[in-house]
């Protein structure tokens, strides 16, 4: 099921304040919305890779246009937004 961003905004909002738990809703952009486990974002499996790889944070950039991108584009010194509200959290934005 889609929603119009809006609504996803708000359905994440009430699960996350109705359903506190190991799950977390964040809308991901474009009406739809991701149940993650709370912890395991973007960033948390990254960082899996660059353990992996003996890599760290500034070997890479990331590039995100919602709010499951949060974590990844506070990550890295090379982030970039392509759309709000990522904008928030990185540190370059494309136009």
């Amino acid at each position: 099921m889609l929603l119009c961003p809006e609504e996803a905004n708000q359905v994440s909002q009430a699960f996350n304040r109705d359903f506190d738990g190991n799950l977390v809703a964040v809308p991901s952009g474009f009406g739809a919305i991701d149940f993650i486990q709370k912890g395991m974002h973007k960033a948390w499996g990254l960082k899996q890779l660059l353990n992996h790889w003996d890599l760290n944070e500034a070997n890479i950039m990331a590039f995100g246009d919602g709010d499951n991108d949060i974590e990844l584009l506070r990550m890295t010194s090379h982030s970039y937004a392509m759309e709000m509200p990522a904008l928030l959290f990185c540190k370059w934005q494309t136009k």
